[in-house]
């Protein structure tokens, strides 16, 4: 870490990295619209650091938030691109849609007197994406909704505007392919059946990340990037992320002692312990507990034992480990360390699911942000 001040545990994230898998994606999406979904404080990221680096680029079509707060920020670092909200929106919120120039997520009947009601104050009509419910079950409208969204489409005319439809696949990874076909034949089928009653879609969209990559006849007018920009999900992305910490204690065990909490581990050997300052608060999973993942020092993945705590983990160090350690030495609980590498990817699959460290993390871990292998940025987000 090419900076002045030390860090027991920190992140690194590399812009040069998030540049080239935005471009990767645009290339491999063509022609397709990009929606680049920020959600989360850009998946734990960083908002405003991944959104300057977007921007740069000058590719991105949207942006996706779930949320409106996160979408009234994105106003507010000047982006003037239109912003999606996927999360279904409350009465009381359509005010900062109109005030903010926020597209909502239409996914259910009752807003709709709200919307009319509200209209009244502004001279602007709403702009919204319709959902649709192709099988996830979250949100959306269903197929036996279809004519009376119709009807109250119609009626709402004057102070509505639908610029897009979409859907989200309950799998889009390689594990249900028919169920994800099925899904989005669906999609169109229903958006189809929209227009034929002259509701105009301007944009349909239905892929998210993986679905982008792996369903190529998913992209339809646009496409959701989010985890792509972060998880090498092909060999055609770069590693964005490293978690990183240092030994902070070694100690002598004898063949029998337990350690941690419940004392579920019991050494089967006489090994050193290696005392790391980095817990689930910093965003490791409870789930690599008990052996079930590693960290790397000094070149050499040592097995985490015991469980992880708030604060802290532990790491065996065994007989095969000659490798001399010192407090102090670097720790890489995710990314590389020379040649050796625990990939984001690896844990997840570990996991079964997608995108827990950086979401994880809690505040106290600071974003070291690298461009050509140097330090471009610090974000101490509780600075000391």
């Amino acid at each position: 870490m090419d900076n002045k001040k030390p860090y027991a545990t920190w992140c690194e994230i590399d812009l040069t990295a998030v540049r080239y898998n935005l471009l990767k994606c645009r290339e491999l999406v063509k022609n397709t619209k990009v929606c680049y979904v920020v959600k989360a404080d850009a998946y734990g990221f960083g908002l405003e650091r991944m959104i300057n680096t977007a921007e740069q680029l000058g590719i991105i079509f949207m942006y996706g938030v779930a949320d409106i707060s996160e979408g009234i920020k994105l106003r507010s670092l000047g982006v003037n691109k239109p912003i999606l909200v996927f999360r279904n929106p409350f009465a009381f919120q359509l005010g900062d849609f109109y005030k903010h120039d926020l597209t909502m997520s239409l996914t259910e009947f009752s807003v709709f007197k709200a919307m009319k009601d509200i209209s009244r104050n502004f001279k602007k009509k709403l702009s919204a994406h319709l959902k649709i419910d192709s099988g996830l079950g979250r949100l959306g409208f269903r197929f036996s909704d279809q004519k009376k969204l119709i009807q109250f489409l119609k009626k709402a005319e004057p102070y509505l505007q639908i610029c897009g439809a979409y859907t989200h696949f309950s799998d889009s990874f390689q594990n249900n392919p028919d169920n994800n076909r099925t899904a989005l034949k669906f999609f169109l089928q229903y958006t189809n059946f929209l227009e034929k009653n002259k509701i105009k879609v301007p944009v349909k969209h239905a892929a998210s990340s993986s679905a982008a990559l792996f369903y190529p006849e998913s992209r339809l007018d646009m496409v959701r990037i989010g985890g792509a920009v972060y998880n090498k999900l092909t060999p055609d992305f770069q590693p964005v992320f490293s978690l990183k910490s240092r030994v902070g204690l070694i100690k002598k065990i004898k063949k029998g002692q337990t350690l941690g909490y419940g004392l579920l581990y019991k050494a089967k050997a006489d090994e050193r312990i290696v005392t790391v300052p980095a817990g689930h608060a910093d965003g490791i999973p409870a789930f690599l507990s008990c052996e079930k993942g590693n960290i790397l020092i000094r070149g050499q993945r040592l097995p985490i034992v015991g469980r992880i705590s708030m604060d802290q983990i532990m790491a065996a160090a065994r007989a095969n480990m000659k490798t001399p350690l010192a407090i102090g030495d670097e720790v890489v609980i995710a990314g590389k360390q020379g040649f050796k590498e625990i990939a984001l990817t690896e844990i997840y699959n570990s996991l079964g699911h997608w995108n827990i460290i950086p979401e994880a993390m809690n505040r106290r871990v600071p974003r070291i942000y690298m461009e050509n292998n140097r330090v471009k940025h610090i974000d101490e987000r509780l600075s000391w």
